[in-house]
C-alpha cells in the first residue's frame, strides 16, 4: 500500500534510470486487493509515455517478499539472456548515480554488494534514541564488520548477513542458491547464510542510503519482531541446507555431506543465531543480572557505577556513529541533547519478546508477516 509516495516514486526512479541507463522493474503484487498502488503506477507510466519503467504484479495470493523478488527475475529472465544484475530497493529508497556506478565497477560473479541506510532525527524524544541506535548499528555493526576482512577461514570470518534493499548481486549467483528463499518469515538472514556458505564475498557500498524510520515506537517494536526471525531460525536454515530442501519451485541443491561441510554450516548459523541472544538477553544480563550480582557484592554505589558507566558507553558511540554519518552525508541533523539510551536497551528487546509470544500461540508464521504501515 504505497498509495502515499507511488507518483513521487516514479518520478525518482525515472529520473534514476534516464542518468544511469538502468532498467527498473516495479513489482506491485496480486494482495494489494484494491489495487491502488498499482493503477496510480500503471496510469502515470502511460500517460507520460515512460519506457523505462515496467510495472509487473506477482500473480501469488500468499508469499512475502521473496515471492515478488523471485517474480520478478522470472520475468526479467524472458526479455534479457545476460547474467544481469540485480539491484533490490524499496518503494521509498534514496538511490544515486554513484550507488550505480560503484556496483557497475565492484561486482562480479563471486562478489555482492550492500547498501547500508542512516535515519533522520525526528521531533520525539523516544524515538530519537530508537533512531540513534539504530544508526550506530547500521554504520558501525553492520557496515563496519562487513567492511573489516579479519580472516578467510570460516571459523574466523564474520558472519555478515544481507539486507532487504540495497542489496545487489548477479543472476547467476542467485541463481545458485536457489533464489531468494520463500520458505521462511525472512529471506535476508536465510540469504546471507547462503551467500557465506557458498563464499560469496560481500562488500558495503560506500556511499549510506537515507531511509524512513518507523513513524511511532509502537511500529518500530512491529517491525523488530519481524525483524528477530531472520537471527531467531538460524537452525531451521541449516537443516534446510542440509535436507536439501527446494525453495518452493526453485532447486536448492547446494549441501554436499561432509564433516568439514557440516561444521562449517553450523558455525555460520551458530554466528547468526548468537545474534537473537545478545538481541533478547543482553539488555537483562548486564543491567538486572550483572547490577544485581554488582550490588551483592559492592553496595549501592557499584550499582550507580555499572549504569553511568554503559550510559556513557552507548551515548558516545551513538555519538560518534551520528558524527561520522553527517560527515558522510552532509545532513544538516543536530545529534538529540536528551537521551535515554538504558530505557531504550529495554524497549528494544520487545520486539523479540513479542516475537516469541507470537510463536508460542501460532501466529509467528509467513501468512501472519507484520507489513510496516506508511
Amino acid at each position: 500500500k504505497e498509495e502515499k509516495i507511488a507518483s513521487i516514486m516514479i518520478d525518482r526512479f525515472n529520473k534514476l534510470s534516464k542518468e544511469t541507463k538502468v532498467k527498473v522493474i516495479i513489482i506491485a503484487t496480486k494482495k494489494e486487493k484494491d489495487n491502488k498502488t498499482y493503477n496510480i503506477i500503471n496510469k502515470k507510466i502511460k500517460k507520460e509515455g515512460i519506457k523505462n519503467i515496467i510495472l509487473i504484479k506477482c500473480d501469488k495470493d500468499n508469499g512475502t517478499m521473496a515471492t515478488q523478488l523471485n517474480y520478478g527475475i522470472k520475468y526479467i529472465k524472458k526479455i534479457d539472456k545476460s547474467n544481469f544484475i540485480i539491484g533490490v530497493y524499496n518503494a521509498d529508497s534514496l538511490i544515486t548515480p554513484e550507488h550505480i556506478n560503484f556496483v557497475r565497477n565492484n561486482i562480479s560473479n563471486k562478489r555482492c554488494i550492500q547498501s547500508y541506510s542512516y535515519f533522520d532525527y525526528s521531533k520525539n524524544i523516544l524515538l530519537n534514541n530508537a533512531i540513534s541506535w539504530q544508526n550506530r548499528w547500521s554504520y558501525i555493526f553492520e557496515a563496519g564488520r562487513c567492511n573489516f576482512k579479519l580472516n578467510k577461514n570460516f571459523i574466523f570470518k564474520n558472519m555478515n548477513y544481507v539486507i532487504g534493499h540495497g542489496l545487489y548481486l548477479k543472476k547467476e549467483v542467485i541463481k545458485e542458491v536457489g533464489y531468494f528463499p520463500e520458505d521462511t518469515i525472512n529471506e535476508d538472514a536465510f540469504l546471507g547464510v547462503l551467500l557465506n556458505y557458498k563464499n560469496y564475498d560481500l562488500i558495503p557500498m560506500p556511499f549510506l542510503e537515507k531511509a524512513d524510520f518507523a513513524p511511532s515506537i509502537k511500529i518500530y517494536i512491529k517491525q523488530q519482531s519481524v525483524w528477530f526471525n531472520g537471527p531467531k531460525m538460524a537452525f531451521d536454515y541449516y537443516l534446510r541446507i542440509i535436507k536439501n530442501i527446494n525453495n518452493k519451485e526453485f532447486k536448492r541443491n547446494i549441501f554436499k555431506n561432509t564433516l568439514l561441510n557440516h561444521i562449517k554450516l553450523l558455525t555460520i548459523c551458530f554466528k547468526l543465531f548468537l545474534h537473537s541472544i545478545y538481541w533478547i538477553g543482553a539488555v537483562y544480563l548486564l543491567f538486572i543480572l550483572y547490577g544485581i550480582i554488582c550490588f551483592k557484592l559492592f553496595g549501592i554505589y557499584s550499582l550507580i557505577f555499572v549504569y553511568f558507566i554503559n550510559y556513557i558507553n552507548i551515548v558516545l558511540f551513538n555519538y560518534l556513529s551520528f558524527k561520522e554519518i553527517k560527515k558522510e552525508t552532509n545532513s544538516n541533523n543536530k545529534f538529540p541533547i536528551i537521551n535515554f539510551p538504558i530505557t531504550f536497551y529495554f524497549i528494544h528487546s520487545f520486539g523479540p519478546i513479542v516475537n516469541v509470544i507470537k510463536s508460542m500461540v501460532g501466529k509467528n508464521t509467513i501468512n501472519n508477516k507484520y507489513k510496516t504501515e506508511r
